[in-house]
């Protein structure tokens, strides 16, 4: 075909040169500007697309001439078909330098076929308004104390920022959700505030709006849009609750008749219970948008993480664990005219679009070496009571210095000594003055196996971190909180421990963000993200951001949710996918605290 292709394009060239006719340049300007169906009509398919250039952008010349034979179709009275329209907007998105999504390539491919582009410069300009009025992600946020200028400041902030995206005439895209997070002082009035906006907004009905009280001291509001013309058969995005009625609802369609009779592939019946909750089945869920509530225990938390992470492999997953200010909830969702707040488990939001997450440790620094565990009780509380120090056993064999008589047959090994007196030794061999309350302990997540084979990511993939609550007389560290048992580890015991302490680092997060656009142009170059979302959990993370505002606002909570390290598009994922996690190729979905997270959404 590609061959055909040359020689019809040689052959016509020489036709017009012999006519006095020069070819155009082969430039995807070029093709807005004469437009396809002229071509067309002047020189055929395969040589309008090779005349043009298009196999210059890392299509194929099948798919091409696919896309090509659709497109003289449109000569014969039939439309053009949507991957038509998606390969001419992306080429003509590269030859303009122009980034944009699915929804810009695709009217970009519309505007094309109707010869509305012009020449090189104005086809310039009209993509740049196509790509502007496609614009599906808005922000605005205040840090106005009181909390009726508040929300007047983010509605004049928000309408201002819709109304400049959408050109005159053109018609505003379909609301698809929206993110509200309300400063922890104002947690009391969480869900007026939610009604509240929603009236000032007339944010309709059916596009859900999260509330989330979060520590830092400002409004701030997220809104997603969603152009139906480009892709018509998504569908909307499915608003959940996972608390401990859920899961236990959950449990009760694992064993539904009725649902299992409809099991033709032998799935495991959890899976299929968790679909039927959410309605959703796994090639309808791009990412997962998660916020969990730990009022009523970690484990509830982070056994809703597990049940999605089975029955949702390839989907990406992020959130927020929120912080607890007073006795009023957390969470609140606005949907189909009610507002209802939830405490204790997970709010969720399934999307069908894609989401890049990169999370990463931020806001402390390892002291010292890991220590060896020798003695921990992660059953009745979080106590690590001794560890290995520096100092070999002078009865041990095979030990450097040793005296040749005094050699036994014990294995070699170092003096056990209190954590909290090991945990000093550190501070004060790094030059640092530290009380026990300062430091932070790192409990690996993975096992050697893992880590020997680079299967974990560095950071808070490799470390899961809590804070030291006290210290008893005989130097037993008693960790904060539910400890490691709550997260599932620890359940055959500690290997290893490493040392933290809470210190604000000012470029972890631009690096973070520099690492995922690195990786973005390795893997997938051209488009950029409709929006981002910056989330940071636990006190470091929130010292280490100095200017809130950054990315249209930071939440702050007690944790992150998600993958650790960064995580894009999966390949193979398209269809149901793997009902597993290990053939997923995603990391499991934890809980990180002291780290932050960016959220990149996709569309």
């Amino acid at each position: 075909a590609f061959l055909a292709a040359q020689i019809v394009s040689t052959f016509v060239g020489m036709l017009l040169s012999w006519r006095g006719t020069a070819m155009p340049a082969a430039s995807p300007c070029a093709l807005a500007g004469a437009g396809p169906m002229r071509c067309l009509s002047e020189h055929g398919t395969a040589a309008a697309i090779v005349h043009h250039g298009l196999l210059r952008h890392g299509r194929t010349a099948a798919t091409l001439l696919k896309a090509g034979t659709s497109w003289s179709k449109q000569g014969r009275g039939l439309a053009p078909s949507s991957s038509s329209l998606l390969a001419l907007g992306r080429a003509l998105l590269a030859g303009a330098g122009v980034a944009g999504g699915a929804a810009a390539a695709a009217q970009v491919g519309a505007r094309a076929l109707r010869g509305d582009g012009g020449r090189r410069n104005r086809c310039r300009r009209v993509v740049r308004r196509i790509v502007a009025a496609t614009k599906s992600w808005h922000s605005a946020h205040s840090e106005a104390a009181d909390q009726e200028a508040a929300m007047t400041e983010i509605v004049d902030r928000w309408i201002a920022s819709v109304r400049s995206s959408v050109s005159p005439g053109a018609e505003v895209p379909r609301p698809h959700y929206a993110l509200l997070f309300v400063p922890s002082a104002w947690a009391a009035d969480l869900d007026k505030i939610v009604a509240a906006l929603i009236k000032r907004l007339r944010w309709p009905k059916f596009a859900p709006m999260i509330g989330v009280v979060s520590e830092a001291p400002m409004l701030i509001l997220h809104t997603s849009f969603m152009n139906r013309e480009s892709l018509p058969d998504m569908p909307a995005p499915r608003v959940f609750f996972l608390g401990k009625s859920g899961l236990d609802q959950v449990s009760r369609l694992a064993v539904d008749p009725e649902l299992r009779s409809t099991n033709t592939m032998k799935i495991n019946g959890t899976i299929l219970a968790v679909h039927a909750y959410l309605q959703r089945d796994p090639h309808q869920v791009g990412s997962l948008l998660l916020f969990g509530d730990i009022s009523h225990g970690t484990r509830l938390v982070n056994q809703s993480l597990a049940a999605l992470d089975v029955a949702y492999p390839n989907a990406t997953k992020a959130g927020l664990v929120v912080s607890r200010a007073s006795n009023a909830p957390s969470l609140a969702v606005g949907f189909r005219g009610q507002v209802v707040c939830k405490e204790g488990g997970v709010l969720g939001l399934a999307l069908p679009a894609p989401m890049h997450t990169a999370i990463g440790l931020c806001g402390c620094r390892p002291v010292g070496l890991p220590l060896e565990v020798h003695d921990a009780d992660l059953e009745q509380g979080a106590f690590i009571r001794t560890v290995g120090s520096a100092v070999w056993e002078t009865d041990s064999w095979g030990v450097p210095g040793v005296v040749a008589s005094k050699e036994s047959s014990l294995p070699p090994r170092r003096q056990a000594v209190p954590t909290a007196v090991a945990f000093r030794s550190a501070a004060e061999a790094a030059g640092l003055k530290r009380t026990v309350l300062d430091f932070w302990v790192g409990v690996p997540r993975g096992s050697r196996r893992d880590e020997a084979s680079f299967r974990v990511a560095p950071g808070a993939g490799e470390w899961a971190l809590y804070q030291c609550g006290m210290a008893t007389a005989e130097g037993t560290m008693v960790l904060d909180g539910e400890g490691p048992g709550a997260d599932g580890l620890g359940k055959k015991g500690l290997r290893r421990i490493q040392a933290f302490i809470s210190e604000p680092n000012y470029s972890a997060v631009g690096n973070l963000d520099k690492a995922y656009q690195l990786e973005r142009m390795a893997r997938m170059p051209g488009g950029s993200p409709a929006g981002t979302l910056l989330l940071a959990g636990g006190p470091g993370a929130a010292a280490s951001i100095a200017d809130k505002a950054l990315y249209g606002g930071c939440a702050v909570g007690l944790a992150v949710i998600g993958h650790a390290g960064i995580v894009m598009d999966q390949a193979g994922a398209d269809g149901t996918g793997a009902f597993s996690y290990s053939a997923a190729g995603l990391r499991p979905t934890a809980i990180h605290r002291q780290t932050a997270g960016l959220l990149y959404f996709r569309g």
